[in-house]
């Protein structure tokens, strides 16, 4: 275990650990019992009757805008709910067309963060990357997150956990009340889809979301990112130290779970029956010390239409392929809406549209490959790529290399974890390395330098070159190349024989690295490792302290 993985999870279980002391403390006196198996499960009824509420109470919603982009206006969402102020950012697709050209409804997702979120954007980069695939997105910040902490002194989110077994249930209750509110005024809107509207949720986050998919028949489905069991196998299973500890204070009657655990069976969602089953999508990871494997299998059988995803990393799941892989399930599950009758597409403008759907990840792989079909400047030059997805937690660059590029140096990249994306073109043409480049300003990596691009080396001696662009130059060089590509013959497009890497200017790149020789695959796969390394790479925004394990695809616990 690194040491930074190492301080994470001391300073989180801590957290953890002082929470549930203080509200073992408010609770009822102890006993003599320790931790046992949950007794009195809530009946059907009564689950319903816990988490309803009364949607005629006026939600006193305000909307303001925040920020526009090319493909999707961003607003600031409040209202009301049991007393309190709501605040959500909310993301709505620029849908082509206009109303009287028959503009059609978008699919919706509402998504929650983890526990102890210091922003309300820590959701943003999953919203940001399905509002740009057609998909409006809504993140509600939990209770005492963000703008609802009641007081400076506590750390975000602890509040929620703090208290009586009772409170703590009331707050987890009120959470769920919250999300189901949010599709009150969703149903409002006429440019949402109110048949596509799913629920996604991280750690806690995932929690609630099992909550509300269960009790709230208008989510068409849901995503669980390394979520589990609540409380009690969280107490029962999670393996860290300050557990531990909790676990032996039980056994000395110094405290007593089992009246804890009892007050929130009802908020747990291994207890809460699947009162309409619609398909769940869960993913973990078998290093997992907080939502360990056995937590997050529980709640896996708890849906009756769930599938489950694994990799061999902790609690920290990889960013960019849980968004691949939310993406790419949420447009299976809404093949009829016109959002996604064409696949998942999105539009880097000047006559780039890309078309992505994501390979099934390979046990054992660092990465997850995504198939992407790219229009080269009209929709009848359609060129077949391939994208590598890293499976890392870091601000990324973006490496594009043609296929027989990539062939030959493929034995010197993989097994490296090597932290990049890999955009595979098909020829060294202009137009390629252009869709390439345009692809790497939709995912927006703030990676520095953000593009590298491989080509062969010309000469007796044979090699390869690379050439590195910082963010500020990537939109410069792709305004250059696509000028190249207008002159007559440069285009290796699908199909096509040519091979026109003479005809692209390298130095149009501000840093360019030769590799000459036999010996230059090596010496590249060791070069990039090093530009690379994690250690040198920027946090992702929003989360900070994220750790970096390696992660693989798992097949799973065998259970």
């Amino acid at each position: 275990m690194t040491r930074l993985r190492r301080s994470v999870i001391k300073a989180f279980t801590f957290r953890i650990f002082i929470a549930v002391t203080l509200a073992m403390a408010l609770a009822s006196p102890p006993g003599s019992r320790v931790i046992g198996k949950p007794t009195g499960l809530p009946a059907r009824d009564e689950v319903v009757d816990f988490f309803s509420y009364d949607s005629n109470i006026a939600l006193d919603v305000t909307e303001t805008p925040v920020v526009s982009s090319p493909w999707y206006r961003e607003y600031e969402i409040s209202y009301s709910n049991l007393g309190d102020m709501v605040y959500a950012p909310f993301m709505v697709p620029n849908v082509p067309g206009t109303a009287s050209e028959g503009m059609h409804p978008v699919p919706c997702l509402v998504g929650l963060h983890g526990m102890f979120s210091n922003s309300a954007n820590q959701f943003w980069s999953i919203a940001d990357f399905c509002a740009k695939r057609g998909i409006a997105v809504m993140t509600p910040s939990l209770p005492y997150h963000h703008k609802r902490t009641k007081n400076a002194l506590y750390v975000q989110g602890l509040q929620l956990i703090i208290g009586s077994p009772e409170e703590v249930r009331d707050n987890l209750r009120r959470a769920v009340i919250d999300t189901r509110r949010a599709l009150d005024w969703l149903a409002t809107r006429s440019d949402i889809d109110q048949n596509c509207i799913s629920i996604a949720g991280v750690s806690l986050g995932g929690i609630v979301a099992s909550l509300a998919f269960k009790v709230e028949p208008r989510f068409a489905n849901g995503v669980l990112v390394v979520s589990g069991s609540g409380a009690g196998g969280i107490l029962e299973n999670g393996d860290t130290a300050i557990l531990n500890i909790f676990r032996a204070a039980a056994k000395a009657n110094v405290v007593d779970p089992e009246d804890f655990v009892d007050a929130l069976q009802i908020v747990d969602p291994i207890n809460v029956p699947d009162l309409q089953p619609r398909p769940v999508l869960v993913m973990n990871g078998m290093s997992d010390v907080i939502m360990v494997p056995e937590n997050a299998v529980r709640l896996r059988d708890s849906f009756v239409l769930a599938e489950q995803i694994w990799t061999t990393g902790g609690h920290y799941f990889p960013l960019y392929v849980s968004e691949y892989l939310l993406m790419d399930y949420l447009s299976k599950q809404y093949t009829k809406s016109p959002s996604f009758s064409h696949g998942i597409r999105v539009d880097a403008g000047l006559g780039f549209r890309f078309t992505e759907e994501a390979n099934a990840p390979e046990i054992g792989a660092d990465n997850l490959w995504v198939d992407v079909a790219v229009e080269l400047g009209r929709p009848d030059k359609v060129a077949a790529h391939r994208v590598s997805v890293p499976m890392v937690n870091r601000a990324v660059p973006v490496i594009a290399l043609s296929k027989d590029t990539y062939s030959a140096l493929a034995p010197y990249l993989t097994g490296r974890h090597l932290p990049a994306f890999i955009y595979i073109i098909n020829h060294d043409s202009p137009i390629e390395i252009c869709a390439a480049l345009a692809y790497a300003q939709v995912l927006g990596l703030p990676a520095s330098p953000q593009f590298y691009y491989i080509s062969r080396l010309t000469g007796e001696a044979g090699g390869y070159s690379i050439g590195a662009a910082l963010p500020m130059d990537v939109s410069r060089i792709r305004n250059m190349l696509e000028s190249v590509a207008r002159v007559p013959g440069a285009n290796g497009v699908a199909g096509s024989e040519s091979k026109a890497s003479s005809q692209i200017p390298l130095d149009v790149f501000a840093e360019i690295q030769d590799f000459p020789g036999p010996a230059a695959p090596e010496a590249i796969g060791s070069w990039l490792a090093r530009e690379t390394d994690v250690s040198r790479l920027k946090s992702i925004h929003w989360f900070p302290n994220y750790p970096h394990d390696d992660p693989c695809w798992s097949a799973g616990p065998d259970m």
